[in-house]
């Protein structure tokens, strides 16, 4: 297993006071047009045209709280996600197996960097791009599985231009991040085409920035503690890089974007 699925596992084990609720997301949670959203997978379902049939892939689906969603909404479409989590795939295909979902929906551990070419009538990845190792590949490689007018949707936090600051490297440390990447790295590729940007960053509830350092302060300790004591918390990390993030929103450094286009024919 690599460092990121090592990362998802971790942070399936923070969440693991909620696996009574079966599926749960794990992404942000917003406002639209002064209304809250349920998940972020709700709202695509809501706003964007979801093909009926054929393929969809779920890019980084977590414990398949979205593939479900999309699954039991499009009993025609095949909705296939995957996580580099072991642990998070395990609780995705027990939830399948409990809804009756098995014919039409299915979870797999693995690579964004290894799915099969023109199969996907859609691809969805929400928060997960961020984590390749090289974005250029991974968006070609995924290019090459849409098949001709397949549409392609991407939620992320994007850097407004290269971010290279203390705040950025630490969350880039802790959360397994390469660089942060624009939206150039996302969007900008050839072979993609009906472009749209929603910008979601004014639905966020980022907190000041008085509360912000003074977590920073707190998490800065706590995992100065466990590096003493040569035991490492891994939630302590994760949770300083999710707050880290929170000061580069609060920075005017990030903007939360929704990215759609569809592969040229």
């Amino acid at each position: 297993m690599n460092s990121v699925g090592k990362l998802y596992d971790n942070l399936f084990f923070l969440n693991s006071g909620r696996k009574e609720e079966g599926a749960y997301p794990i992404h942000k949670t917003l406002k639209y047009e002064n209304k809250d959203i349920g998940s972020l997978y709700e709202f695509v379902l809501s706003e964007f045209d979801i093909p009926k049939e054929g393929n969809l892939l779920d890019c980084g689906c977590g414990v398949g709280f979205g593939s479900l969603l999309i699954a039991q909404s499009n009993p025609e479409l095949k909705v296939q996600g995957i996580s580099l989590s072991e642990q998070e795939i395990q609780l995705a295909q027990k939830i399948c197996k409990d809804k009756g979902l098995e014919e039409n929906c299915s979870f797999y551990t693995q690579s964004f960097d290894n799915v099969a070419e023109n199969k996907f009538d859609c691809i969805i990845a929400v928060e997960s791009l961020k984590h390749s190792p090289n974005i250029d590949h991974t968006m070609t490689v995924l290019l090459k599985a849409l098949r001709p007018e397949g549409k392609l949707i991407i939620i992320e936090d994007v850097g407004k231009e290269s971010i290279n600051s203390f705040a950025s490297r630490r969350q880039c440390e802790d959360w397994e991040l390469p660089r942060i990447c624009t939206v150039e790295d996302y969007h900008e590729v050839k072979g993609l085409g009906n472009k749209r940007v929603l910008n979601m960053t004014s639905q966020m509830n980022t907190p000041n920035t008085l509360s912000i350092l003074m977590k920073i302060i707190v998490l800065e300790f706590l995992v100065f503690l466990n590096d003493i004591r040569l035991k490492k918390s891994a939630g302590a990390q994760i949770t300083r890089g999710g707050i880290y993030q929170e000061l580069l929103y609060a920075q005017g450094k990030l903007d939360y974007l929704i990215l759609t286009a569809s592969k040229e024919s």
